[in-house]
């Protein structure tokens, strides 16, 4: 179970998730030929945080913010100035 400060910090990745996946959502005709990013994944990921947050892995959540989410950022400001 998670303590205090993790569901809060959780709840707080999880806004940003969701933002995330709502502009996955609005491009997701485009993103089939983008195959490097797991879109799927990503999906996926955001809804077990936001619907199973008390099994969720804190440091599964640890490991995308410091190596996923920023190689994600770089990959789709990559795509706007292409």
């Amino acid at each position: 179970m998670l303590n205090e400060r993790d569901k809060n910090v959780l709840e707080r990745i999880i806004k940003y998730c969701d933002e995330i996946e709502l502009t996955i959502k609005m491009f997701d005709d485009s993103l089939e030929t983008h195959t490097r990013i797991p879109w799927a994944r990503i999906k996926r990921m955001r809804n077990v945080a936001a619907h199973h947050y008390g099994k969720f892995d804190m440091n599964v959540l640890h490991d995308t913010i410091i190596s996923d989410i920023p190689e994600l950022k770089t990959y789709c400001q990559n795509l706007i100035e292409n």
